[in-house]
This record gives structure tokens, sequence and C-alpha cells, in this order.
């Protein structure tokens, strides 16, 4: 009996010791990231662009996770040549904050790293279509102020003559993030 009476308690207090762990337990919420970028050229190139991301905060500090691209592409070029594509792809992201205090616009500022995979339509010599994936890594930063981000990124193997970003081996990205 009084070895039952011990299992009872233990178990009580074990259901107590639980519940109070569970009450401090992550709220997932405040740890995921989600974010992304809208984008949009009209003229002699088209480039329209949505990008979802998610991500997991490891720290208030350090987030990592997935991201999606689907881009329009369309460029005219003055011989009337068209090249037209859709983009899609995803990718690996890591960003770590420098700074998590209010600096007056700007609340952070961040380093960006990247690794994406982009499907495209590429042309081979005899002009006919072909898709085909690209590789890319990207590193930068910029800032963040309220759910505005703005980041400059470098294309680290960039090709100006295969590259859906086009022929500069930077990348401006605008985009929301909670």
């Amino acid at each position: 009996m009084k070895r039952l009476t011990t299992a009872i308690i233990a178990a009580v207090f074990s259901i107590g010791l639980a519940n109070a762990q569970m009450s401090k337990s992550i709220d997932w919420s405040e740890k995921i990231f989600i974010g992304g970028t809208l984008g949009a050229t009209v003229g002699t190139i088209t480039n329209i662009n949505i990008s979802p991301m998610v991500g997991y905060k490891f720290t208030p500090k350090t987030i990592a996770g997935v991201s999606l691209t689907y881009q329009y592409f369309r460029q005219k070029y003055p011989n009337g040549f068209e090249y037209k594509t859709n983009i899609y792809g995803g990718g690996l992201f890591a960003r770590q904050y420098l700074l998590n205090e209010s600096l007056g616009p700007v609340d952070n500022i961040f380093l960006h790293a990247e690794y994406e995979g982009l499907n495209y339509a590429a042309y081979n010599a005899l002009g006919s279509e072909e898709r085909k994936w690209l590789y890319t890594g990207l590193l930068g930063g910029g800032v963040q102020s309220g759910f505005l981000t703005i980041s400059a990124l470098f294309i680290l193997n960039h090709d100006k003559n295969n590259s859906p970003y086009g022929t500069e081996p930077y990348v401006i990205r605008v985009g929301v993030g909670f």
C-alpha cells in the first residue's frame, strides 16, 4: 500500500511538473518568421516577382528558413525579338540581425545569406528553348523598419549571359516580414 501511495504521489507530482513545463513551452507564433518579396518592373523588361519566405527564429537575432519564387519575365530587344519565361524555384536562407533595438527609423540591420535554385527557359545555339536550373549563392545585408525590409545581395556565381537576374551581379529587394 505504501508503494502504491508513493507511486500515486510521484505520478501527480510528475503531471504537475509536466504541466509547469508545458506552460513554459515555446510560443510558436513568436518563433515563426513569415515574409517575402512582391515586385514588379514594367517596360522593355517586365518582371513580376512573388517570393514568400518562412523561417524559424532560433534566437531573437538569428533566423533561417525556406523561400519559394515565381517570376514572370519578359524582355523586348530592339531587333524585335522577345524573350519570355516563367521562372520558379526555391531556396534556403539565413539572416543574422546585428542590432535589435530602435535606431530611429531603422529597427534592425541584418546580414543575409541565401542559396537558391531557379528553373527558367533558355535558348540553345540552335534557337530552341530548353528549361535550365541555375543554382545561385547570394550574400548581403539590409535594414528592417517595422514590417518593411530592404536588402542588397551580391550574386556569388553571377554569369551575365546566363542569369534570370539580368546582367548585374546584385539584387535589390524590398519586402515585408512579420
